[in-house]
Formats: structure tokens, sequence, C-alpha cells
């Protein structure tokens, strides 16, 4: 019979895992019995050791039957983390991927890139989150959850105040908002965690959250003044006619038109273009024996502005269009408001 080095196994930790220890040197974790009976199999111990043999284990804090791991709630915790932060990288990745391939300006390629790098980043901690709430091999795991959660923090609160300066309605709301409170949630769960103290270099891990926060801060500051890409825009516009007058000299009738343009957004627009026409109807009454008795009527009705103009419309027909008058009504590259007027 072989002899094999001392088992010792550790007090059980604020999760209930119970570090192994053999000949000094530390083997792994286990969560409860069985999982410390499929350890110690796969170093060559046998199946069906006692494992309340003094002779071959050492139990502290506790004997072989203490194992307060409570495993759904460690798991369900584990699953929300995931599923925040791979919603958090999808929703990243939507925000940033068109900037970061196609925009304009070189300042907002680079805001579009930190989104697709936040999601990237919060990838790998959803990967983490199964070690950190597992049997954390890798002493970064928390950090990296840790510094993921910020992120997705960070940018759902600059998408929450862009969503409340104009508070209209966008279908990304009902991903961003909720992300926001989760991260609120997994934040406080983290503090009380305490993730940073498993990090071997704790002030590099510190300046890397000072960075971030710079890079956050720097981003909402260009989102706020770039308002053309995050704000909409709004126009009055409007047509109105004035008193109709005969020409003194040909047979004509002049009727004045205002055309009123206004930008009543927040936001700066040159024109480019514009363009009004204003056309005429013109039509013949029909001349049968059933319409020709009351013509006199509607017609004269419709000149005085009576209420049967309406009605008269129902017995017309030969419908044609003129154009009356057509032009610009501010010229290419003026700015502001206008409001013009001409006569028709």
């Amino acid at each position: 019979m072989s002899i094999r080095p001392w088992v010792i196994v550790e007090e059980p930790d604020d999760r209930g895992l119970r570090r192994v220890t053999i000949g000094g040197d530390a083997v792994g974790s286990a969560w409860s019995a069985g999982g410390l009976r499929r350890m110690l199999g796969r170093l060559g111990y046998p199946a069906n050791m006692d494992l309340d043999d003094p002779t071959s284990i050492c139990w502290r804090g506790g004997d072989s039957r203490t194992w307060p791991d409570r495993a759904w709630r460690r798991r369900a915790t584990a699953v929300v983390m995931v599923a925040g932060l791979l919603a958090s990288m999808v929703l990243n990745a939507v925000i940033g991927w068109p900037d970061a391939a196609g925009a304009l300006t070189f300042a907002q390629r680079m805001t579009g890139g930190l989104f697709v790098l936040s999601g990237l980043v919060q990838g790998a901690a959803a990967v983490m989150v199964l070690d950190y709430w597992g049997n954390r091999q890798v002493k970064l795991s928390g950090a990296v959850v840790l510094l993921a959660v910020l992120i997705a923090l960070a940018t759902d609160s600059l998408l929450l105040v862009m969503w409340m300066e104009e508070t209209e309605y966008t279908p990304y709301l009902l991903a961003f908002v909720p992300l926001w409170c989760w991260s609120l949630w997994a934040l406080v769960l983290l503090a009380r965690e305490k993730p940073w103290q498993g990090a071997p270099q704790p002030k590099t891990f510190a300046a890397g959250l000072v960075v971030t926060a710079l890079l956050t801060g720097a981003s909402l500051a260009y989102s706020t003044m770039y308002q053309p890409a995050t704000a909409p825009m709004h126009f009055t516009l409007s047509a109105k006619f004035g008193a109709a007058r005969p020409d003194r000299r040909e047979p004509f009738v002049h009727v004045p038109l205002t055309l009123y343009m206004k930008n009543a957004g927040g936001i700066p627009v040159y024109i480019v273009n514009d363009i009004y026409t204003v056309r005429g109807r013109d039509v013949a009454y029909s001349r049968d024996s059933g319409t020709r008795d009351l013509l006199a009527e509607w017609e004269e009705s419709a000149g005085k502005g009576g209420g049967l103009v309406g009605e008269a419309e129902l017995y017309v027909d030969d419908f044609s269009y003129t154009t009356i008058s057509s032009g610009q009504d501010v010229s290419p590259g003026g700015s502001g408001h206008s409001d013009s007027r001409c006569a028709l």
C-alpha cells in the first residue's frame, strides 16, 4: 500500500468554497463532498476513500459535512450577471459600430471605437463571471467583471442623460433603462464582494478605472457638443394667401403669397436648395339640362364665398392644372429664418 500525502481541507470562505491542499500545494477548491471526491480521484486517490479518516484528511473549520454553499443562489447570480454583460456588449456594439466603421469625423470614429472596445471588454467579462462565481482560478476575473460593470453603468448613464434631453421614444430605451438598473445592482453586489482585493496589482487596476472614467467623460462631453448627430431637427413651415386684387392695366388678378420658414430646433443648418410651386386649378361647369337652371346661382355663390361651393364642386368636369408661380424662397447656403412675400 502506497503512502499518499496528507490532504488538508481549509475552512469555507464567505461563499462556502473550501480550498484543498496536498503536501503543502494548493490543488483546487471544492463546493461539496462529491466535488472533493472527484478532485481526489483525478489525483489518484480511491473513490471510496473515507473522508472522516483523520490519518488521511485534516479538516479545518468544520468536518466532511460542513458545506455551506448555496448552489442555486450562486448559479442564479452568475446567470443574471452573464445575461446583463452580454446584453450590454450587444448594445455597445450596435451603437458604436456605425460610427467606428463610417463616421465622417475622426472624433466620431474614436467614440464609436471606444463603444466597440467596451463591448469586447464586457464580452470577456461574461466569460470571467463563470470563474469568479466558480472556483476563482483566475485572480483577475473579479477585477475584469467589476471593470465591465462600471463601463456598463457609465454607458447606460450616458444614454439615459441624452434621452432625457429630448424625451422622445426610441427602441433603445427598452434596452439601456433596464441595463442601467442592472448595472446598479451588479455594482452594489460586487462592492460587497470586493473583487479588487484579488488583483495582483491593485494600483494598476485603479489607474485603469481612472482612465476609463476619463474616456467616458470625454465621450459624454463630445456627444453633448456634437448635437447634429444626436438631436433631431425641427422646422416651422407655413404658406398664407392674402386678399386678391385686380390689375389696373392687364386682365389679371394678383394674389399675395407669404411663405414662412424658421428653424425651430437648436441646431444651425444651411439651406442646400429649396423651391416652391403654386398651381391653379381650372374647371368648367357641366352644361347638361339638369344643372343649367342652377348654374347662375352656383357661380354667384362661389364668387361671394357662399356655402354652396362644396356642392357646386359636384357638377364640374374638365379639370386642368396650371403652374402660376415657381421660385426659390431662400437662396442656397442661407441660414436662419425666412419670411418672404410675392404676388401671383
